[in-house]
Order: C-alpha cells, then structure tokens, then sequence
C-alpha cells in the first residue's frame, strides 16, 4: 500500500505533488488527470478487485488495512481541496484539486470491504465502491485536463503563473471561460451534471458503511465536497470575473491548438452526463434522487455561486 500511497499523493506523502508543477501545461494535463498520480489509486482499485474476487477481501488484516486507507483517502480530500482554497498559483491550486480527487477515489476503493453490494457489467463482477470510484475517476479525467489546458492558455496570455483575470478578459477568451466553467460544474458535484450522481453514489457507500467505518468518513467526505466546489468557484472567479486586470494581453486566437484542445475536452466533461444515465443507472440515479443528497447538491450551488461572487476573503 506505500507504493499507491505515495504514488497518488496520500497524506503525509503528498508534498511532492504541490510542487511538482514545472512541467509543460500539456504534459501537467495528462499527468495530473489521469495518467501517473491517478496510476497508484488505479493499481488500489485492481488490487480490491483481485482481493474480492479470491474472497479475502473480509479478512481481518485486510480491513484493518482497508479501513485506515478510508481515513487517509478522506482526509487527503479535505487537506487537498483546503490547498486549493488558499493557494494564488493557478496549477498549484489545480495539483492541490488532484490530490483531493486522489483522495475521495482511494477513500472510496477502501469502503469496499464494508459494503457487500456488487455490480455486474457484462461478463465482470465489480465492487459497488470501486465502479464509483472508476467514474469518479473518469469525469475527473476530462474535468481535470481542460482546467489545466486552460490554465497554461492563461499563463501565455497573462505571462504569469498565478491568478489573473477580469471580466473583460472573460469576454475577450470565451471559450476558455466555457470550459473552464463546463470542468468545473462537472467536477464540482452540483445537480444535474455528472458529478453530482457520482457524488451521490459516493454519500449512498459511505452512508451505507456508517455502522462499520464510524460517521469520521461521511463527516470528512462531506467537508471536502464543499471546501472542493468552493476552489473551483475561486478559480473560475479570480481567472475570468472578479481577478485583477491582466497587465498584458495577447489575442485568444494567437493558440488555436490550445483553444481547441480545452474546448474539446470542457464539452466532454459536460458528456459525461451520460455516464451515469449508461453505466449502471440504479446506481447512480437511485442515489441522486435521495432528499438529502437533493439538499447536499443545492448547498453546492449555493457555495459555488457565493465564491464566484466573493473568491476572496478580505478581513
């Protein structure tokens, strides 16, 4: 477990991640979203699933083990949406985002031994908490990625790495606007967008788990879902509408490629709507339908709208 630990940047493993951001936009894209950080909770999730199937999944060195990962996961998705609240680099605060997404997916994988429930797709068995970590993982991916293809638009236009960006720089780059707000609306968990069923999934495993894993988990997934939607707000916020005017600026069609990437994979965030509606509907749709996660989702919106208003905090 060290080895997917510190691949993914579990707490205390995860310095490396937050500064470990000098890399080519295009690279820190593929990196960050779903390729080397997202490997380690990739090799937990089939390592769960090689546990499952040889039907030691349940034994008690396996749930000791299981169940401290739960605490860690969870507690790496609140200490990593927390970076990204108070962090003015703009990739920064994403590498903060990632490690927080690691986080809520490792959490997630490790409630596997306390939830009998399974899915069959196909011809495969899976875990119920591992298929919702897998789709957390995919909407994460394409989320992720334009925020970052997006962030590095910004950083030539700009010619800085930190957040910058009014109004009119908003008008002016319309479709990185768009895809920054399609990316966050998707990851962020507010209704009706894919992350929100996902979500929803995620608080129906981690309810469902309560008598065994304690009320720490549901407490510490509920606190980094808002702190989660707040950074997200703040990005788009201090990037496209309540930010300083930038002290330059060169023309959004000076990067086509980069214009087109983002767009691209912004809509596609917003697609994977369909995820849930295709991949085991009663999962999904069954949870997000819940009065509670119902009230959970409007407070979401409520958080996302206030921190686009108000991205920071003047005492």
């Amino acid at each position: 477990m060290l080895g997917p630990f510190t691949k993914s940047a579990q707490f205390p493993f995860n310095d490396w991640l937050l500064t470990a951001m000098t890399g080519p936009t295009s690279v820190s894209a593929l990196l960050h979203s779903a390729t080397m950080v997202a490997a380690g909770v990739y090799i937990f999730m089939r390592l769960t699933e090689s546990l499952y199937a040889a039907h030691v999944i349940n034994n008690l060195g396996v749930e000791i083990m299981y169940l401290v990962t739960v605490y860690i996961g969870l507690l790496t998705a609140l200490l990593g949406a927390l970076f990204a609240t108070m962090i003015d680099e703009r990739k920064v605060i994403l590498a903060g985002s990632t490690m927080s997404s690691l986080g809520f997916m490792m959490g997630v994988t490790a409630l596997t031994p306390f939830i009998p429930q399974v899915v069959n797709i196909g011809e495969y068995v899976v875990p119920l908490a591992v298929l919702v970590a897998f789709a957390y993982l995919i909407v994460h991916a394409l989320s992720k990625a334009t925020l970052f293809l997006v962030s590095g638009h910004l950083i030539h236009v700009t010619h800085t790495r930190f957040n910058m960006g009014n109004l009119e720089l908003g008008r002016r780059m319309k479709l990185a606007f768009y895809a920054t707000l399609a990316a966050a609306i998707s990851l962020g968990g507010v209704p009706p967008l894919a992350g929100y069923w996902i979500h929803a999934a995620m608080d129906e495993v981690a309810t469902e788990t309560i008598s065994v894993v304690g009320y720490g988990a549901y407490i510490l997934m509920l606190l980094a879902s808002l702190a989660y939607v707040a950074f997200l707000a703040r990005f788009t916020s201090l990037n496209f509408i309540k930010g300083e005017a930038p002290h330059t600026h060169e023309e959004h069609g000076k990067y086509p490629l980069m214009v087109a990437a983002y767009t691209i994979t912004g809509t596609a965030a917003l697609a994977a709507l369909a995820i849930p509606f295709v991949l085991t509907p009663h999962v999904f749709i069954e949870a997000g339908v819940d009065p509670i996660v119902i009230a959970i989702g409007v407070v979401l919106w409520i958080i996302f709208v206030v921190a686009l208003l108000k991205p920071r905090l003047v005492i």
